[in-house]
């Protein structure tokens, strides 16, 4: 994946990504599509424990290329459109860069449980510890939990 600028930042030092393109002739006034599926392993970090890991994503999308933006607007539902751009080119990798770039998760996890949570550290493992009854001593709203329980204050 070195041949890719944009995915450095997360690709693995030994990452390979597999791509597979297929042009052909659209249908009515969008004359070039492509099938494009991309494979890519992914050097990120777990949202729940914060340690690295690896996640493969798989990718398909047909693309149709076209010269404007306004023409962009009228491409089918189904496909992604590609601005050309006056010269009428498209680098094959920025398509591989932008397929791989918009299949990251946004909140990547482990597949299996994350491992233990390290000591000192209950909040990122969603299990923090009831409070103690000295802890509800120092606690500002204990005195307004003990008014609730006893009517209000009122006589």
């Amino acid at each position: 994946m070195s041949m890719l600028p944009r995915c450095r930042e997360i690709a693995p030092a030994d990452g390979v990504a597999s791509c597979e393109v297929r042009f052909f002739e659209g249908q009515g006034v969008h004359p070039l599509q492509a099938d494009i599926r991309v494979t890519a392993p992914l050097a990120l970090e777990c949202a729940r424990c914060l340690e690295p890991m690896t996640r493969t994503v798989s990718v398909a999308s047909r693309l149709t290329f076209v010269f404007s933006d306004e023409q962009a607007e009228h491409v089918e539902a189904d496909t992604e459109p590609v601005v050309l751009g006056r010269e009428g080119r498209v680098r094959l990798t920025d398509l591989v860069e932008d397929e791989i770039l918009m299949a990251v998760p946004v909140m990547p996890v482990h597949e299996a449980p994350c491992a233990e949570v390290g000591p000192g550290r209950p909040w990122e493992s969603g299990q923090i510890e009831e409070p103690s009854a000295e802890d509800e001593k120092d606690n500002p709203f204990a005195a307004l939990a003990a008014l609730k329980r006893n009517g209000g204050g009122k006589e």
